[in-house]
C-alpha cells in the first residue's frame, strides 16, 4: 500500500472506481489520478470529461499533457488557454487529473467589503468546522482584480510537470465579474492533492480564466459544501 492511500485511509473513504457506483453522493468528492502521479510526469489520462460529468457538477484539473488549465462551473467544463481565453471542452476530451463533486452549499457568506485573497481565506477557514474534511468552494463576485496562470503541453519530449510549471503564462483580469471554483484539502492529502485552497476562476461571459493566483474581491458571496467521502481513481 503506498503513502498515498496510507493518508487517504485514515483521513476519509476510500474506494475504487470499479467498486462505487454514480450515484450523486453531497458528501463525496470524486478525484481521478493524484497530485503525485503528476508530478510523477504522468501527464495522460483515459477518462473523458463526459464520463467525468457523471461524477459532478463543480470541478478543478487539466487536460492530456497538462495542456490548460480546467474549470467545472454547473457540470460546463471549460478549457482555459495557455492565453486566458476560455473554450467549452467537448466530452471527448481526455483527462490525467480532475476532481469534481456534485455542489451542494451547507453555509453561505457574505463579501461586504473589499477583501485581498489571504483576508478572503481566512474567512473561508473561519468556517471550516472539521479540518479533516474536504470542502468543495464557489466564489461569485465582482473582482478588482485575478491574477491568473495557464500552462500548455511541453514543448519538449520526456517532460513533467516541473517543466510545464516552470513556462507557465501569467496574465490579470481587471475589474472583472466571475467564479472561482476550487477546493480546500487537509495537510494529510499532500500526496493525494494540493493541500490547503486551490481555485480555478471562470469570468461571468466565460470568456476568460485560468488557475487563480491572487485576487482582490470588491463583494460577492462564497459557497461552502463540506465532504465526509472521497473516491479516488487510479486507473490511468
Amino acid at each position: 500500500m503506498n503513502r498515498a492511500v496510507s493518508i487517504l485511509l485514515m483521513a476519509a473513504t476510500f474506494l475504487y472506481s470499479g467498486c462505487a457506483s454514480h450515484e450523486k453522493n453531497p458528501e463525496k468528492v470524486y478525484q481521478y489520478s493524484t497530485i503525485q502521479a503528476l508530478l510523477d510526469s504522468k501527464l495522460t489520462g483515459t477518462l473523458t470529461y463526459r464520463e467525468l460529468k457523471q461524477r459532478g457538477d463543480h470541478g478543478i484539473g487539466t487536460f492530456n499533457f497538462v495542456d490548460g488549465e480546467m474549470i467545472m462551473v454547473d457540470r460546463v467544463a471549460y478549457r482555459a488557454h495557455y492565453d486566458g481565453t476560455l473554450y467549452e471542452v467537448s466530452d471527448e476530451t481526455l483527462t490525467p487529473f480532475a476532481i469534481v463533486d456534485h455542489f451542494v452549499a451547507d453555509k453561505v457568506l457574505e463579501v461586504t467589503k473589499e477583501l485581498n485573497c489571504e483576508e478572503l481565506k481566512e474567512m473561508i477557514l473561519r468556517e471550516l468546522t472539521y479540518k479533516n474534511q474536504i470542502y468543495s468552494l464557489k466564489i461569485i463576485g465582482n473582482f478588482s482584480i485575478v491574477n491568473a496562470r495557464s500552462v500548455k503541453k511541453p514543448d519538449k519530449d520526456g517532460e513533467g510537470l516541473k517543466y510545464v510549471v516552470e513556462n507557465q503564462n501569467k496574465f490579470d483580469f481587471e475589474n472583472i465579474e466571475g467564479t472561482a471554483a476550487g477546493f480546500w484539502f487537509p495537510e494529510a492529502f499532500t500526496s493525494v492533492n494540493v493541500p490547503g485552497f486551490h481555485f480555478h476562476f471562470v469570468s461571468k461571459d466565460r470568456k476568460n480564466g485560468g488557475h487563480m493566483l491572487n485576487c482582490k474581491i470588491k463583494s460577492g458571496k462564497i459557497l461552502i459544501d463540506s465532504n465526509s467521502e472521497i473516491e479516488i481513481d487510479l486507473t490511468n
